[in-house]
């Protein structure tokens, strides 16, 4: 695979640590709110964070409390914090 000079190549992207091959999981049950915090901890690369079949409530956002509000998705870069609220409203697991 080849990279242009600003490409971080990565091995691996992490969830707490974990790998793919081994995932984070966290026990919780229908109608429960879980507060999850994505940290942009690549290089160079920019994500789009999406919670299939959930909505997600940002409430906090580069150290700052926010005006909550509701996202089907956000996109977080290098260095940047966003903590939102989940509802869990399925007894099935859900994807980040």
């Amino acid at each position: 695979m080849e990279y242009d000079i600003s490409d971080i190549a990565y091995d691996a992207f992490l969830l707490n640590g974990h790998s793919k091959a081994n995932p984070w999981t966290a026990a919780v049950k229908v109608g429960d709110v879980v507060r999850l915090r994505f940290i942009g901890a690549g290089g160079s690369t920019i994500f789009r964070v999406k919670i299939p079949g959930a909505s997600m409530e940002v409430v906090h956002i580069q150290g700052h409390d926010v005006e909550p509000y509701f996202v089907k998705d956000f996109t977080i870069a290098p260095g940047e914090t966003t903590d939102v609220l989940v509802k869990i409203e399925k007894d099935n697991p859900y994807i980040i």
